[in-house]
């Protein structure tokens, strides 16, 4: 995608999840040969981002040589709010018109699906993946809405703020969540054997 075609974004990529329902850390979690962040944040690095921006948990292997800035949260349980709001909060707003909000297990978003993603973005309004109907991320928000994304409550993180959202459909592989075991197995068994899951 030619980055003259694309208005200027800032991609907050979320990892500093609790994994409780993982058992361990699913971020450390290797799959397809690298930890379960390293092969997602790699989605969004050949992307022209102006800002990429992790939000990692203590131990969360590092994102810098790829790009990213990192900001690091403590071993407390943090609810997705305030990593979210500490992402945001880094964002530098007058450069941009807006900002991706992704999560650092879902590491099989493809690129096609983030570029249908930015054509949709209108700088006005904001755009969201969806398996069927239901929205989640990865997300656009308008850069003019950083006031409400940082002020999000426990871990639904910007979810109502997508209510109304452009919606744009991907597989459920696409957008699989590797929260739990099973989760991650799906995704072993996906990246062995597919081209691409959109």
């Amino acid at each position: 995608m030619p980055e003259a075609s694309v208005m200027p974004l800032a991609l907050v990529l979320l990892g500093a999840g609790r994994s409780s329902r993982y058992g361990a850390d699913k971020l450390a979690a290797r799959l397809g040969g690298q930890p379960v962040v390293r092969r997602s944040a790699l989605i969004y690095a050949d992307l022209p981002f102006a800002q990429r921006i992790a939000v990692l948990g203590p131990q969360t292997p590092g994102l810098a040589d790829l790009g990213y800035a990192e900001i690091r949260r403590g071993a407390e349980d943090v609810p997705m709010a305030v990593s979210l709001a500490a992402g945001i909060g880094a964002v530098n707003v007058n450069a941009v018109r807006g900002i991706m909000v992704a999560l650092a297990d879902m590491p099989l978003v493809t690129a096609t699906h983030l570029a249908a993603l930015i054509a949709a973005f209108d700088g006005m309004a904001p755009v969201c993946s969806a398996v069927d109907t239901a929205p989640c991320p990865p997300a656009i928000f308008p850069a003019a809405m950083r006031d409400a994304l940082m002020h999000r409550d426990g871990d639904q993180g910007a979810r109502a703020l997508l209510a109304g959202a452009k919606r744009i459909s991907a597989s459920a592989d696409c957008l699989l969540d590797v929260d739990t075991p099973e989760a991650m197995a799906q995704a072993e068994a996906i990246v062995a054997g597919r081209v691409d899951p959109d």
